[in-house]
């Protein structure tokens, strides 16, 4: 067996140096696992998350839809109150019309 100046043969020196990389590379691992365990939980969050928007993205377009529906029911009851308003006007006229008739009717028979 070779000895250095040191003392240690050089196949102890390899041992050591193969010990201490097996461990670096046993750390690095578990650096690498550690860093895909939390890309992992990082996409699953990110992924519920975009879930949820795109639900509430549903459901308020589902609520602009029933709005919408709501808005035109009530435009149309309006439209119907207006013409029933321009209908009772025209009733009106024909009554006060009328009354004048009878008004100048019963002038003439005084």
């Amino acid at each position: 067996k070779a000895k250095g100046n040191t003392g240690v043969s050089l196949e102890e020196r390899c041992e050591r140096v193969e010990l201490l990389l097996s461990k670096l590379l046993e750390k690095e691992n578990q650096k690498t696992q550690n860093l895909e365990e939390m890309y992992t939980s990082e996409s699953k969050s990110i992924q519920q998350a975009l879930q949820l928007s795109e639900q509430r993205h549903v459901s308020l377009n589902t609520n602009f839809a029933t709005f919408g529906g709501t808005f035109e029911l009530l435009t149309g009851k309006l439209k119907a109150v207006v013409t029933q308003n321009s209908m009772i006007k025209g009733v009106a006229k024909q009554v006060d019309n009328e009354i004048g008739q009878l008004e100048n009717g019963m002038k003439k028979t005084t």
